[in-house]
């Protein structure tokens, strides 16, 4: 493989001590280990060589993979998530804790285990003394060393399947998403689940980023379709009485009319009394 391809990929991923399953691209494995993930969606993934879109050592192991090759790798911490830094477990007071959106509310208190955010850096509480809270900063994988199972089925040319991969690789999912590409136009049609997620909207940036880097596109148009009343709502509305914005402003002309109507009405009594009085 060279830096920059995109293939297709199937793989295990193990710790290897204690020996736990990290992550696969197999479902029944992930059955079998008790990983298994509801909703999940399982199978190869399509991925870009030497680009940093997998741990390290796996990229370096992809450069030197051919394609229907199964290989088996051990990682070491330095090229999975880095080792152990003692300098990334703190110290915080339980009163800064509790001014956190997550304990704020006061429906749950500090506990060892917990998963805090502080300063934008995510941590685990692991202990609870004398009003304070020893947090470890490091990631939950930091100093562990993986093994690797993995095999190239194929190298993808099809520009589609590459922008699917480049939205799943910035965005975590790609499913739903209509891609064409047509004379060097691309367009997006971006599902309804997605419209509104904040993560999509920090994630358009990098697939904009990616694909002018890897793909031959001369315009990339991102579309939001929403669907117009169907004749059966009208319908069913009209049926229940709801009037148009037209009727409604004569209807509201009308009432104008007559209210005025009934204020000169009483007006011209008035003016009559008043003559009546003064005779």
């Amino acid at each position: 493989m060279k830096k920059g391809d995109f293939i297709r990929l199937e793989f295990d991923a193990w710790v290897k001590e204690p020996k736990e399953l990290f992550d696969t691209t197999d479902e029944e494995l992930a059955k079998k280990e008790g990983k298994y993930v509801e909703g999940g969606k399982y199978g190869p993934i399509v991925t870009i060589v030497g680009e940093g879109k997998v741990i390290q050592g796996l990229d370096e192991a992809l450069l030197e993979a051919d394609v229907g090759e199964e290989k088996e790798i051990e990682i070491p911490p330095e090229k999975a998530f880095g080792p152990r830094n003692p300098k990334l477990i703190e110290m915080h007071s339980i009163r800064e804790l509790l001014r956190l959106p997550e304990f704020r509310r006061g429906e749950q208190y500090p506990a060892p285990g917990m998963e805090v955010t502080i300063g934008r850096k995510k941590g685990v509480i692991t202990t609870l003394a004398a009003g304070r809270a020893r947090i470890d900063f490091n990631h939950p994988y930091a100093g562990k060393t993986f093994i690797y199972r993995f095999k190239v089925i194929e190298v993808v040319e099809d520009p589609v399947e590459k922008v699917k991969a480049i939205i799943r690789l910035n965005y975590g999912r790609e499913e739903d998403f209509e891609v064409s590409l047509e004379e060097k136009i691309l367009r997006i049609i971006i599902p309804d689940f997605a419209k509104l997620d904040s993560n999509w909207i920090a994630g358009k940036l990098g697939v904009v980023a990616d694909v002018r880097k890897y793909l031959d596109v001369g315009e990339i148009i991102f579309e939001e379709k929403y669907p117009g009343k169907s004749p059966e709502e009208r319908d069913r509305e009209h049926e229940e009485g709801v009037e148009t914005p037209t009727a409604e402003k004569e209807e509201k002309v009308e009432e104008k009319k007559e209210k005025e109507e009934s204020d000169k009405d009483s007006g011209d009594e008035g003016e009559a009394e008043e003559k009546g009085n003064g005779d």
